[in-house]
């Protein structure tokens, strides 16, 4: 994965505080890596890269759906960034190997 220079969210002192809002970003990994026996919930293999860049900031790779069974859905992960750093992590996870996908959520317009 490319190096991005990120604190992530666990990575702030208790000192520090930030007006910066966490933005979640979504996952995509190679459907290769999951894995399934006799239809119980499939087990999905992290990418080391992947795993590396999470940990070095602190954050928690999550599964969006987690006792699925269906491996299309079983290889999609959710994070949390700092907003202003969203754009960067997306394109550091871009690089990883075994990451098909990244984005952020847009935010939702407000009726009107």
């Amino acid at each position: 994965c490319a190096r991005l220079a990120h604190r992530g969210l666990g990575g702030l002192r208790p000192d520090e505080t930030t007006s910066n809002m966490a933005k979640g970003v979504t996952i995509h990994l190679d459907a290769s890596r999951a894995v399934s026996v006799g239809g119980r919930p499939i087990s999905v293999k992290i990418p080391r890269g992947l795993r590396e860049w999470a940990d070095r900031r602190g954050l928690s790779l999550e599964p969006v759906f987690p006792d699925t069974t269906d491996a299309s859905l079983a290889v999609i992960y959710r994070t949390e960034v700092e907003e202003d750093e969203a754009d960067g992590a997306i394109t550091a996870l871009l690089q990883c190997p075994g990451v098909t996908g990244a984005y952020a959520k847009p935010e939702d317009d407000l009726p009107g």
